[in-house]
Parts: structure tokens; sequence; C-alpha cells
């Protein structure tokens, strides 16, 4: 990524990354990050800059911008040991998997998170379901498994419909 990047695009990462990390959705606004410009180290940088340059990190699959930006797959695998050594105090874990969590569901009783994958896989036959921790009742809505067989078995049978389904990570 560093050869890639001159350094004060990576300050500007790195605060977009510490935005993402410390909300509780595994977002940030442009807005929100562009404002972080001014604090950024070394060379100045105007906020056109700065939105090129966020639009390099989507190009680069580090960030995804779906209104507002979170963290690609790709930045959450490579990186996880760096968030998980520099933000251990506000970084989230999903209690499933204990794998790093950016998105997710939580428990509103005790605070427990979840990845949505995992929360499928976990409450997939349950048909009241409940916290796996405080056995409060799950208020969410449970999606779907994510089956590639299934979705593959979809698109040759009706090849000229595209899947909607979005990712979470």
């Amino acid at each position: 990524m560093a050869s890639d990047f001159a350094e004060n695009e990576l300050d500007l990462f790195r605060k977009a990354l510490e935005l993402i990390i410390d909300s509780e959705t595994g977002f940030a606004s442009s807005t929100n990050i562009l404002n972080l410009v001014d604090q950024l180290k070394g060379k100045k940088m105007r906020k056109k800059e700065a939105e090129h340059v966020l639009q390099k990190f989507t190009q680069n699959k580090w960030l995804i911008e779906e209104g507002e930006f979170t963290l690609h797959s790709r930045a959450i695998l490579e990186m996880e040991q760096y968030i998980r050594e520099t933000y251990p105090d506000t970084m989230k874990i999903c209690d499933i998997c204990h794998s790093l969590l950016i998105q997710g569901q939580s428990c509103e009783t005790c605070g427990i998170r979840m990845h949505l994958p995992c929360v499928a896989k976990y409450f997939q036959s349950n048909s009241e379901p409940h916290c796996p921790h405080c056995n409060d009742y799950w208020p969410h809505e449970i999606p779907e498994i994510f089956d590639p067989e299934k979705d593959r078995e979809a698109s040759v049978s009706k090849p000229n419909k595209k899947s909607s389904r979005s990712r979470q990570h």
C-alpha cells in the first residue's frame, strides 16, 4: 500500500480508518473524512485532492463507497492485525466467529455484536431468535444465509437477473 500512496494520503486513510472503526455503524461520511484534511501531517492537501485520494482508495479496494465510506473486505483481511494492535479499545469483535467486525448487529440488552452472516447462521433454525449471551429476544431482522450454490442455480435458470445481495463484513 505504501508504494502506491504518498505519506499524507496514508495519513488521510488512517484518519478515515479511525472514523470507521469508532463509528457504531461501520461507516464514515465523506464530509467527516474531508473535514480531517486540516489535521494531516506534512504537505497540505486541499479537499478536492482529498476527494481524489478517497476515490483512489476505493479503486484500489481499500474503501467501499455506499453513500458513506466503509472498509473493503481487502482492507479488513490485510489490516486486521494492525487494527487489533492500534485500536484495541474501540475495535469491535464478532461474538460468534471472533473476527474483526466493522458492520453487523448487536444485542440491545447486553451489547454483544455479530457479523450479518454469523447472525444468519446462528439463528437459521430459530423462529423466535434470542441472544446467545443474555437470552433476550433478538429484535433485528435475520438476514438470509449466503449460499453461492443457490445463487449459481438461480443465475443458471434466470440468466438475465442479477443478484442484488450485498456482502457484509
